[in-house]
């Protein structure tokens, strides 16, 4: 997974200054070397020579004092040549120069994104997290409908073992299109890096419907936010009985806590009413997954090879959650739905695409698994194992000699 906390030079790419010269000022000797340090230091720094790049930007300064856009230019080369934790002077010396230059252009250029990101990024490189955090949240406050800011965000936090901030800044993306697939898949692949395999699970599974069923992804988010709602509604109470029954808690402090929470509680419909929609909007996904090969069997081939691609990572997710998960933390039952949920997914792969060779080795690593569940069946499962793999390394042979011959045939035509 591309992740969007990337240094700063991915985010200016291979810009160059452009210079126009319009006033017979500008044709000074000064200025038209200052134009030549500028153009040999734009090569160098798409070539990614950083130092050489640096030395010619700050020769076209020198010359031409005025140029003030070359402030960007000096203070990224320098966040490229610093290195994070490396204690020495001339390191130290790159990051100071970073910095100062950044702010320089900041100065200089208030409205230029580029010079927030870099300043962001020079100041996580730092470690310094505040300051990073705030240039970073900039970037959001200047465009809050870009999703690309949420990313960014989640991907520092998570960086700071901010788990709670990261998870909230990918919920926020998602909030501002609940039908773009790829916010679950962000979310879905930080739940598997944390190794949090069930709220990758679930949006895999919310990526999948918002690929082709987003009516049915309204109510499966409907679920999400009546189970936090209830999750909530349990825990107020059960703060309620713990100061109800607080014996040396005093009279008024114990009335107050009480009438806050239930204060809390008054802000939520009533939590009959809750289950009930919970119930209702369970059996509509229930009855759509029944069903939703009528409505797969109906998508665009593009359409399809991004579900084939969706089911194919959610088998592979569930696989993980079974295979980096212990017995003694795991019981067989779970075990079991999780591996059942991997073959599923695997399987929806093949029906969409039934020379996949990796969904086929899925399934066998998956029958695998079982037997973690249920040892007692080792030999029909490893039988079932047997199979998967032989499928899939035959389709991977067939698919590797199609290769070969598809290059013969291309070496052919150019007459090689």
């Amino acid at each position: 997974m591309k992740k969007y906390a990337s240094s700063m030079l991915l985010l200016l790419g291979v810009a160059v200054l452009a210079l126009g010269f319009t006033g017979c000022q500008e044709l000074l000797p000064d200025k038209l070397q200052a134009n030549q340090h500028i153009k040999t230091g734009n090569g160098m720094y798409t070539e990614e020579k950083y130092f050489s790049a640096l030395q010619e930007y700050e020769k076209a300064l020198a010359l031409n004092p005025g140029l003030k856009s070359l402030y960007l230019y000096i203070g990224t080369c320098n966040s490229a040549l610093y290195k994070p934790m490396k204690d020495d002077e001339r390191n130290k010396n790159y990051g100071t120069q970073a910095v100062e230059y950044l702010k320089k252009a900041e100065e200089a250029f208030p409205e230029d994104e580029r010079i927030v990101y870099a300043l962001g990024d020079m100041y996580d490189k730092l470690g310094e997290f505040e300051d990073a955090e705030k240039y970073y949240l900039k970037i959001m406050e200047k465009d809050p409908n870009d999703p690309k800011a949420y990313y960014i965000m989640a991907d520092f936090y998570n960086k700071y073992n901010k788990s709670d901030l990261a998870k909230a800044m990918y919920e926020k993306r998602i909030a501002l299109d609940p039908t773009a697939p790829d916010g679950y898949l962000y979310y879905a692949s930080y739940g598997s890096d944390r190794r949090q395999w069930d709220l990758s699970i679930d949006n895999h599974e919310k990526r999948i419907l918002a690929i082709y069923d987003q009516e049915t992804l309204k109510h499966r988010l409907e679920i999400t936010r009546i189970k936090d709602e209830l999750t909530q509604i349990e825990a107020i109470k059960k703060n309620m009985d713990t100061v109800k029954n607080h014996k040396s808690l005093p009279k008024e402090e114990k009335t107050r806590l009480i009438d806050e929470a239930q204060t809390r509680l008054d802000e939520f419909k009533p939590e009959e009413e809750l289950k009930q929609t919970l119930a209702e909007d369970e059996k509509l996904v229930e009855e759509a997954y029944a069903t939703r090969w009528e409505k797969i069997d109906a998508q665009s081939d593009e359409i399809k090879k991004q579900l084939a691609d969706a089911f194919y990572t959610l088998g592979v997710v569930c696989w993980n959650k079974s295979y980096q998960t212990p017995p003694h933390l795991m019981g067989a039952e779970e075990r079991l739905l999780a591996v059942n949920k991997g073959m599923d997914a695997c399987n929806a792969t093949l029906r969409l695409e039934p020379d996949n060779h990796q969904a086929y080795a899925f399934i066998g690593l998956l029958w695998r698994q079982k037997i973690v569940a249920e040892p007692l069946k080792n030999d029909e499962y490893m039988a079932e194992w047997q199979k998967a793999y032989d499928k899939a390394k035959d389709l991977r042979e067939k698919k590797f000699r199609r290769q070969k011959l598809q290059e013969q045939l291309e070496k052919m035509g150019k007459g090689e």
